[in-house]
């Protein structure tokens, strides 16, 4: 019994080990969860000084948004189908003790490092999906604003940071 238990809060990001309570990975790092959270394509922040602005992180004392990539190389995709086909993705993904080159071995299975990246649970494809408060969310449909996703409007939280 107390060996599952382990398996649940410790988890392994190439060749690193972490615990699931306190802290996640996203893209090449572990991160505290307490003082980090993502957004976009796993950008990292700190909590108290920035904010989600669509697919940039913002300044919340000059509400300054800095956009991380260019939005044309975002992929639009049907995230409802598309959920399904994730799960079932990472179901027959194969099993991995230890990162290569090319692919990367997150909790047991294996990524390529030129199409998917990490951020918290999940594996992401690289400009179709991104990470808004540990949701996944479409970045050519919708976008992720003070930690939430905010569907159907990609630029909605660059027009509310202007604004406030």
């Amino acid at each position: 019994m107390l060996s599952f238990q382990k398996e649940n809060i410790i988890g392994r990001f190439n060749n690193k080990y972490y615990n699931k309570k306190t802290h996640q990975p996203c893209r090449e790092n572990i991160h505290n969860k307490k003082q980090t959270d993502f957004c976009a394509q796993g950008i990292a922040f700190n909590r108290k000084e920035n904010g989600c602005c669509g697919h940039g992180v913002y300044n919340k004392t000059t509400h300054d948004c800095i956009k991380n990539y260019d939005d044309d190389n975002i992929i639009q995709y049907d995230l409802q189908e598309k959920e399904i086909q994730l799960k079932e993705k990472d179901l027959n993904r194969e099993n991995c003790n230890y990162p290569t080159n090319e692919t990367g071995c997150f909790n047991g299975k294996k990524y390529d490092y030129k199409k998917e990246y990490v951020c918290g649970e999940h594996i992401l494809d690289y400009g179709k999906q991104g990470i808004c408060n540990g949701k996944i969310y479409d970045l050519k449909m919708d976008t992720c604003c003070d930690s939430k996703i905010i569907k159907g409007n990609p630029v909605a939280c660059y027009i509310q940071t202007k604004n406030e």
